[in-house]
């Protein structure tokens, strides 16, 4: 069935959804730039929520990995 197309942060929610079963509302997923061609990973922690930003969703489900 067709819908709309996954988004590297939906992917990784799904991961996160599956890992820790609803707790997905105490993180925030982001995407940003690679770094001089790199993927990358940030971790924060902002107004109460585990902010995990990456530059793929490969990136992204790392930063989770390592949190």
């Amino acid at each position: 069935m067709p819908g709309a197309p996954l988004t590297p942060e939906t992917a990784v929610r799904g991961v996160l959804e599956r890992i820790l079963p609803g707790e997905s509302e105490h993180f925030l997923l982001q995407r940003i730039e690679k770094h001089e061609g790199r993927d990358v990973f940030e971790l924060e922690s902002a107004g109460g929520k585990t902010v995990i930003r990456g530059s793929s969703g490969v990136a992204i489900a790392s930063g989770l990995n390592w949190y």
